[in-house]
């Protein structure tokens, strides 16, 4: 046994659809592959591991692939399994880690503002697209429900130079030693 599944009943149209070839590589292909292989008749055995990967699929359904093989658009071809989606689709898009850097050692006083899914590579990465030179990390916070990077960005707007990056203002200043001074004790 592979792994714990679930059974979904799926209509005589989303059977249909499913059966179709799937050309190309690439982990879409190979997941619709996979759900091929275990499609009995109308019942569709899902691998509870596939659940994030599927998640992900039903939720962005854009690309050339999906516009060539309309299958690739799993929220539009196979709505019976859109309600395994309830709770699940969050581990797909987990809320961000948000983090505070600026450039080291005296360059650049202005303070980028970012988020990412990965906080180990907000840690060791000190660098980023949008700036070639060193970055450290001021702080890092901890995902929180609906907030995002936008939300800070809209908090210090006042500050902002371009992009996600802004003026060390006091209020910023004092929002990160605050949080910072927290984290330490």
């Amino acid at each position: 046994m592979r792994g714990a599944s679930l059974r979904v009943v799926l209509t005589p149209g989303e059977v249909a659809r499913l059966r179709r070839p799937v050309l190309g590589t690439g982990g879409l292909q190979s997941l619709l592959r996979r759900l091929q292989a275990r499609l009995r008749g109308a019942d569709l055995d899902v691998y509870m591991r596939d659940l994030p990967r599927i998640a992900r699929y039903v939720r962005h359904g854009k690309g050339g692939f999906q516009q060539r093989f309309p299958i690739a658009t799993l929220r539009q071809h196979l709505p019976s399994i859109a309600p395994l989606f309830i709770d699940i689709e969050r581990l797909a898009t987990p809320d961000p880690w948000i983090y505070f850097k600026r450039e080291a050692l005296g360059g650049d006083p202005r303070i980028k503002i970012g988020q990412t899914s990965n906080p180990r590579g907000a840690r060791v990465r000190p660098y980023t697209t949008d700036n070639p030179k060193r970055l450290d990390l001021l702080l890092l916070l901890a995902p929180q429900p609906h907030v995002t990077d936008r939300t800070y960005h809209r908090r210090f707007a006042h500050l902002r130079s371009t992009g996600e990056w802004f003026w060390p203002g006091d209020d910023l200043l004092a929002f990160i030693y605050a949080r910072a001074d927290t984290r330490a004790s």
